[in-house]
């Protein structure tokens, strides 16, 4: 996929960097040896204790508003999204030749952890939390030796998980004295883009923040890294226990009650 560049992005020379639509971002992680029911509902095969094979590992994806990559989730983008994450690779350090996982599951939080389930209530998320698996079990003795150490590693909190995701087109959120404007992205305001951190420019224009606001987003993965974590992230294995087993409405429904 390829974003379109306007007439001043291709005079600012940004029109080879717009075709990188990647993202990553890095997140703190929970872990555990026992699934969730949620987990329970999505991935049949992990009842009854048989799965010892896998290592159970759960962390906030992402949140509403701004992160330390100058990116902005919104809440109906995160909404439209919420699905995504689900049988996408988890990896080692953002290398898709070292997959090690797959995400299983994931819910929406509002800022009290609450799940989210009902379109009306899409003002309130504050995150999107994922649960993922690694696989224990490798008859490589050399790579199951490294995946204990990972794993360790993980136990001793010095891993974090940082999320991917590919976007189709984005906007700007400009930050000034208090005051937040949505800015859509089009060939009278793409002079902004320069501007952006993510293109190279210093992250501010006329004393204003500029955020870029990503669209049409996918989330492809989320890899097992060592860098420092996202200040929303939540060490605690406890992301999905307020989740409920099922919601079958649609729309107006009464299934976060």
């Amino acid at each position: 996929m390829t974003i379109q560049a306007f007439t001043k992005e291709i005079e600012d020379g940004l029109q080879a960097q717009l075709s990188n639509n990647t993202v990553a971002f890095n997140c703190s992680l929970s872990k555990s040896d026992v699934p969730t029911d949620v987990t329970l509902k999505s991935v049949a095969a992990f009842k009854d204790g048989r799965n010892f094979d896998l290592y159970y590992l759960q962390a906030i994806l992402a949140s509403v508003g701004p992160n330390k990559n100058d990116d902005w989730f919104l809440s109906e983008e995160i909404w439209a999204a919420r699905a995504t994450p689900i049988h996408k690779q988890l990896n080692y350090m953002h290398n898709e030749k070292d997959i090690i996982g797959v995400i299983t599951d994931s819910i929406l939080l509002d800022a009290q952890g609450n799940t989210i389930f009902a379109d009306v209530s899409v003002p309130n998320i504050k995150d999107i939390a994922t649960q993922a698996v690694i696989w224990t079990h490798w008859d490589d003795k050399s790579v199951s030796n490294r995946i204990s150490k990972i794993i360790a590693s993980i136990e001793d909190n010095k891993y974090f998980v940082s999320m991917e995701a590919l976007f189709q087109k984005f906007d700007y959120m400009l930050v000034a004295n208090g005051n937040v404007t949505l800015v859509p992205r089009n060939e009278a305001t793409a002079f902004l883009t320069k501007h952006l951190r993510a293109y190279g420019g210093s992250g501010e224009f006329d004393g204003a923040r500029v955020f870029r606001v990503l669209r049409d987003f996918t989330f492809s993965g989320k890899g097992i890294v060592d860098d420092p974590a996202n200040p929303r992230s939540i060490i605690d294995d406890s992301l999905f226990t307020n989740a409920k087993t099922s919601c079958d409405c649609i729309g107006d429904c009464n299934c976060e009650d």
